[in-house]
Order: structure tokens, then sequence, then C-alpha cells
């Protein structure tokens, strides 16, 4: 079937790369969460001494005196030697990840369709910071892959849910473990039947960004220049993607928390005035985080500083009701806490982690409620963007589980110790 004159979502199969597996979940040892890039980029000390000789980490974070042309190479020198393989044929990848707690998410993996009526499909709910794209932009092009998928939401018909249920009875292709004991499995759909199946279901669906918004456009950017495009035959045509249906599985977006240097709670109080009236919360910091939930459909957050906790109401006005509360907080409550946004950080651990840094620093952490899926698609839709670092899906694919990587076929210009040998398994 063509697909080409939908406006709506485009998933094709691609030969996805993987470590190669010569033994039950090896893979775990190469992998690694985006939240471990995240704690890594923030350490000081060499991250890369302590990993494995092969691990996707050092794609990403080339060492010093290299760059992302070097870790291309790289990447190719691995699949030159069978640290990595590439799949027979193209699939899409049935993908499921199961959470100790009993959590589950599945989705389909493919290679999205860009370009000027094909992205119609994809709605951004989030900002982005133009440095940010310029960096993964780089990034992208020095490796010439996609090394994590993108990670849409969109409301199915159940037809991609059966494909993925029928492929989930066959033996897993890979499965690797993360921290924390979370199992991600990965099964290759190659039936035409059920490709085709899955791609028209997709074809009439539009689909909302939750995770990648800074990798998408810097897939835009690379799209867009036309020496890279013309330099890689088309290849940022398509991005890595996951797709998701939230009628198997709803969104479950956190938000993120903010943790303000250097103003204690008393001076933050004094700060916001009477335009933020606050409520004192008894009891510990459970009791007020319980307190914020119940009263999510009320524009209040909580400020603390680990000892005193104080709901703070943000102040909804008639041109705001259709707002979340990270817009609000982030045009009337920030802007009144801090003068400077280097003041500023946004955390993404535990609530007791963020108040705790709060503490050290002199400062006060600021906690809001998520906005809800109603909440995001009405605002991805509607082409309204929450502001960056609004929410966090903590369910998503690791890096390096399936990538997809252009193949041309280039010089080793490496120096032999950059190509570390394929250890014993």
């Amino acid at each position: 079937m063509d697909h080409t004159q939908r406006a709506g979502l485009r998933l094709e199969p691609f030969p996805g790369v993987f470590y190669n597996v010569r033994r039950p979940g090896a893979a775990s040892a190469f992998v690694t969460t985006s939240t471990k890039v995240e704690e890594a980029v923030r350490q000081t000390s060499d991250v890369l001494a302590t990993l494995p000789p092969h691990h996707v980490l050092r794609l990403v974070m080339p060492p010093e005196g290299s760059d992302h042309t070097d870790s291309g190479r790289l990447l190719r020198v691995w699949l030159s030697r069978g640290v990595l393989r590439v799949d027979t044929r193209p699939a899409l990848y049935a993908y499921e990840q199961r959470e100790p707690s009993g959590a589950v998410l599945s989705g389909l993996i493919g290679a999205l369709r860009g370009g000027p009526h094909s992205t119609d499909g994809v709605a951004p709910h989030e900002d982005v910071a133009a440095h940010a794209v310029d960096r993964l932009a780089t990034m992208l092009a020095g490796l010439r892959a996609d090394v994590e998928p993108l990670m849409l939401w969109y409301r199915g018909t159940g037809t991609v849910a059966s494909v993925i249920a029928a492929a989930t009875e066959r033996p897993a292709l890979l499965e690797a473990i993360t921290d924390r004991g979370t199992v991600h499995r990965l099964w290759p759909v190659t039936d035409e039947r059920e490709i085709e199946a899955a791609q028209r279901e997709l074809a009439a669906s539009r689909a909302v960004i939750a995770d990648g918004h800074h990798r998408f456009s810097a897939h835009t950017q690379l799209r867009e220049d036309a020496q890279a495009h013309r330099r890689l035959a088309g290849f940022w045509d398509h991005s890595l993607a996951l797709l998701v249906d939230t009628e198997q599985h709803p969104m479950t977006p956190h938000a993120f928390h903010h943790v303000i240097r250097e103003v204690p709670l008393a001076g933050a109080l004094e700060r916001l005035g009477p335009a933020h009236p606050y409520e004192v919360c008894e009891g510990t910091l459970a009791t007020a985080l319980a307190r914020l939930a119940d009263l999510r459909d009320h524009r209040v957050a909580l400020l603390s500083d680990g000892e005193q906790h104080c709901l703070i109401r943000l102040g909804p006005t008639s041109a705001e009701t259709d707002l979340t509360d990270a817009e609000v907080a982030r045009r009337r409550l920030f802007p009144r806490l801090h003068g400077n946004a280097a003041t500023r950080t946004e955390r993404i651990g535990s609530a007791a982690q963020v108040v705790a840094e709060a503490a050290d620093v002199g400062g006060v952490a600021v906690l809001l409620n998520p906005p809800d899926e109603a909440d995001i698609r009405r605002a991805a839709l509607a082409g309204r963007r929450l502001p960056r670092k609004s929410t966090y899906f903590p369910l998503k694919p690791p890096l390096g589980l399936v990538m997809r990587v252009h193949m041309s076929p280039e010089p080793q210009t490496m120096k032999e110790e950059r190509c570390p040998t394929l250890p014993p398994n």
C-alpha cells in the first residue's frame, strides 16, 4: 500500500544494529539509560575509564581530544570486528519494557519518515534550546547513526497492539537489563502483512512527542541542511522512533522538580508576596506531597527546604485556564523567586533527593504536579509548546538497544588504540 500521500505517521522497516549477543543478557553491558547519560555528563571524573571496552557511552561521549566523527568511525570499527551486528533484513521491532514494580510499556520501533509533508502527524509538546539542538545535530552528523529512539504516543485502534502481541509470543531477539532491574526485550516484525497492517493504523494517526524533542529538532536541522542531506543520500529523512498506543499504555508523565539555589524558604515566601498566598503543611515531606497531589486541579506548587513545607497558590487568571502548572510557574512563580535563570536547576530525581539538594545549597525546592495526558495532547495538537523540561517519562528504551546506522563504507583512519578488541564472552 502507498502511504506517501497520507498526512499521518509513516513508520518504515530498517535493518537494526545491535550488540552482538553471544550469551543471554550480554547486551546489558552495552546499553545505558538517558538518566545515566545525564549523570555522566555532570560528573567531573573520567567516566569512560570505568566502562567496559564496548559501551554505547563511548559513542555519545567521545574522550578528550576526539569528536563525534571519531565516534562514528569507532562504531563502524565495532561493526567490522563483530562487536555489533546488522540484522539480516529490514524489520519493524516490537519492544517491551518491564519494571520490577510490574509496570509494562510496549510499542513498535521503526524508521519514522520526515520531510515537508511527512511530519504533519508529529506534534511536539515542549520547547527546545537552540544550543542543545546544535550539539545533538553535531553528534548525529558525526555518528551518522541514531542510537536512541524518539518516543511518541498516539491513539491506536488495536491493530499495532495485535502485531506486538503476536511478536512477543516468539523468542526475543534481544534482552537487556538496566539499573533497578528493568528488563527490555526486542522482537523483529518482518511479515509483510503485519507490517502493512501496522502502517495502515499509523498512517491514519497523529502522535505527540513524549521524549526526544531536541533530537527531533536536530534531525529536522540535518534534513534541511542540503549538504548534510546530500552527503548521506537522504539518511536524515528518517528518525529512529518508538510508537506507543495510549489506548494500551496511557501516558505517565512525571514533572521536573526545581532547585532555587541560595534562596531560603522564608526569603522565597517574601519574594512571592501576597500575589501567591500559601499554607504551611504540617508533618513529613510525604504528607505534603500527598496534599500537593490532592490539589492537582487547584493550581498549587510545593516549596520545601526539608524542614518546612508550604503549598503556594500559583494564581490562575481567566486568560490562563488552559495552561499547565508548569507554564504558569514559568510565567509567574520563577521570575519572582530568582532574577537569574542560572540560580535554578531542573532535576528528575525523587522529591526527597531534590529537597535534600536544595537544603545543601541554602535554597528551596519547588515541586509541581505533572500535566496529565489530556493537557499534553491539547497543548501539542494546538501547536503550543510547554516550557523546556516540563515533563519526563521514566519508561523508555535505553540507548544502544537497537540502532539505525548509515552503512556506506568508510576508510578506517583511527589509531589502533582507539579500537579495543572484542572481549571474551
